[in-house]
């Protein structure tokens, strides 16, 4: 099955900004910018058409950046969120918006994640047309900066702040058409809320990734981690991946 995909690029982070002078997704590891990793592996999966919500600060850097990717689907549209102080789940909507006439499954990733393809072409040939990315055993995420996922009330919940959870989120998820996505219209709405709501309307799954090889890259203390650090082997190993998959170093 070919799965398109939105990516959400259009944050500022303002504090990772100051200590390299770009936005955090053009940081350099291992050669590429930082939003090839989730572009590469989503191109790898199937994925053929891109939605990438950026801002109009950055758009001209991201692209530059996706320009240097080492494989990714030449269709790739770049669509602007003007309220950047609504979050990243207004991008999310704003990036579905503009991915609709494209099929019916969309995956939808964070630009500061990095994960194999494989764990987006596990999504991508689920029956289910909703589909969460969580890991219930993380092997490298710092689970408590990280966003949780747990059962409330029969539904599932995303937040950072949560006691009791069964699940990391990983960043990358596929969603669908759902003609309810109006009801999760909140004027602030951070993409773990808009998640939230979405698991409200319809069944939903956690596809369990069970320590594979992924990491956010949250913070410049992060960042160094994964170009010299204890967490560069999962870099290797997304590498690996793509090798497999005939890309080249």
């Amino acid at each position: 099955m070919v799965v398109n995909a939105v990516l959400l690029a259009s944050g500022a982070s303002s504090r990772f900004q100051r200590d390299i002078g770009l936005p955090k997704q053009a940081a350099i590891i291992r050669g590429i910018p930082l939003i090839c990793y989730p572009l590469t592996s989503l191109s790898l999966a199937g994925s053929r058409e891109h939605v990438i919500v950026v801002n109009r600060y950055n758009k001209h850097i991201i692209k530059e950046a996706v320009g240097r990717c080492p494989y990714y689907s030449s269709l790739t549209i770049y669509v602007d969120n003007n309220e950047l102080w609504r979050d990243n789940g207004y991008s999310a909507l704003i990036g579905l918006e503009n991915a609709m006439g494209m099929g019916n499954n969309i995956i939808v990733s964070m630009t500061d994640h990095i994960y194999p393809s494989f764990i987006p072409r596990a999504m991508m040939d689920s029956e289910h047309a909703l589909v969460f990315g969580g890991d219930s055993t993380p092997a490298f995420a710092d689970v408590s900066e990280a966003t949780k996922i747990g059962y409330v009330g029969g539904h599932l919940v995303f937040s950072k702040f949560l006691s009791r959870f069964d699940f990391i989120d990983i960043g990358v998820h596929k969603l669908s058409r759902f003609p309810f996505y109006s009801r999760c219209h909140d004027s602030v709405l951070p993409f773990s809320r808009l998640l939230t709501c979405i698991s409200r309307y319809s069944k939903a799954i956690v596809l369990d990734v069970k320590g594979a090889p992924w990491i956010d890259v949250d913070t410049y203390h992060d960042y160094l981690e994964i170009v010299g650090g204890k967490h560069k082997k999962v870099i290797e190993m997304v590498w690996r991946d793509w090798e497999a998959r005939g890309i080249r170093r």
